[in-house]
């Protein structure tokens, strides 16, 4: 009897050892692998400029993503089929969006610790920045893109695609007016050659505004 006390004590000592030896929580060396994905919404509208709905693009290439810390970008990517992925030290950080020439004001905030192996983002909606309005929206051979200025100034318009690359320049800086504007792109490229059909950023910037809406171009 005396010697299975014994024995039951330190089998009880052993497991009380290993529990006292397991971490709580697994730790890792090295960079945390960070993954998200991105999709990008665009306003519908008729010849006559009504909204019609809106079109998703869920698997978006060549957008710029940033990756922020303390405000300064640290690191950045190009999406792949609306995925992208950033290998990160510990630290507080931002995810930034790249709206054609133009940083999207909406933000993603997360933090990674020693605890921290991978972490998945959530789908990240990207939309139109400011306030223009493209109609028809898609369109075949002719877009209208209207804006309003509460400044007098200089604006410059151009579009962009998905990958930043500017497409068409349609003014590199003319004298605007206060009031509403609209601008026509004819679907071409500054060669003057029809652009792929496919989304482009309309973008136009000005006194006290930068905008950018996503447009479709179809055969």
């Amino acid at each position: 009897m005396r010697r299975t006390l014994r024995t039951l004590a330190l089998i009880t000592a052993a497991a009380l050892a290993g529990c006292a030896e397991s971490p709580s929580a697994p730790t890792r060396s090295g960079l945390a692998e960070l993954k998200g994905s991105l999709t990008l919404t665009g306003v519908l509208r008729d010849a006559g400029g009504t909204t019609t709905g809106s079109r998703l693009i869920a698997e978006p290439d060549g957008v710029r993503v940033y990756l922020l810390s303390g405000g300064v970008a640290v690191d950045s990517t190009l999406t792949s089929k609306g995925a992208y992925t950033f290998m990160v030290p510990n630290g507080s950080y931002q995810l930034r969006m790249r709206t054609g020439p133009l940083t999207h004001a909406t933000s993603k905030d997360f933090a990674v610790t020693s605890q921290t192996i991978f972490l998945q983002i959530e789908s990240f909606p990207m939309a139109s920045v400011g306030e223009l309005s493209s109609w028809p929206n898609p369109f075949v051979s002719l877009l209208n893109t209207r804006f309003a200025l509460a400044t007098a100034g200089t604006v410059a318009i151009g579009v962009y695609d998905l990958a930043n690359q500017r497409v068409r320049t349609l003014d590199a800086g003319s004298s605007y007016g206060v009031g509403s504007h609209v601008v026509g792109w004819d679907g071409k490229d500054d060669a003057n050659q029809p652009a792929p059909d496919g989304a482009y950023w309309f973008v136009t910037s000005g006194p006290g505004h930068n905008w950018a809406e996503l447009v479709f171009k179809e055969p």
